[in-house]
């Protein structure tokens, strides 16, 4: 890994974990009768109107802690 690999790394953590946050909020609010307090969040991947964001949340953050 060279100086410039690792000057990308940095960036894409950054933006892997934003987006993962922002969906989580997206998906909680979408969530009929979720609360953040008395849930898990991976309650958020078997609820119908959310599985779809939070699922594809996660696909996002594999593709790019793979870039």
């Amino acid at each position: 890994m060279n100086y410039s690999d690792r000057s990308k790394a940095g960036p894409l953590f950054a933006l892997c974990s934003a987006q993962f946050f922002v969906l989580l909020m997206i998906a909680a609010r979408m969530a009929p009768n979720y609360s953040m307090k008395e849930n898990a969040i991976s309650d958020l991947g078997t609820i119908g109107e959310t599985a779809w964001l939070f699922n594809s949340s996660f696909v996002a953050v594999g593709l790019l802690t793979i870039a």
